[in-house]
């Protein structure tokens, strides 16, 4: 691949609390199970901290998984890499892998 075509996807810890934050990261491909990136982080409250990059590519989708630890609690997201459009079907076939993430959000109680 030529150098057009290759990006980074840059990972940042955005701690948006009042309180300082440490803990680990790990940041995965869905599809095959690659870890991608790794490390432990310490983030002062209200701070943006980069982590590090992941290179990619322009025409590929992925869906990279996301899990990592806040002063000993656990969180996850994902991500998805690539040019639009995904296919829906492509998505839906992530969609238990995303579930099975640790997650607190409520959807019903959002905006109230």
């Amino acid at each position: 691949m030529s150098q057009e075509e290759t990006r980074v996807c840059r990972v940042v810890v955005g701690n948006d609390s009042r309180e300082d934050a440490s803990g680990h990261y790990r940041v995965w491909d869905a599809d095959c199970g690659e870890t991608l990136l790794e490390g432990d982080y310490v983030s002062k409250a209200n701070e943006n901290l980069e982590v590090g990059t992941i290179p990619v590519f322009l025409s590929p989708k992925r869906l990279f998984l996301i899990e990592w630890t806040a002063n000993g609690k656990k969180y996850g997201n994902h991500y998805l890499q690539g040019s639009v459009p995904f296919s829906l079907s492509q998505y839906r076939s992530w969609l238990p892998k995303i579930a099975a993430l640790q997650n607190d959000f409520d959807a019903a109680k959002v905006g109230k």
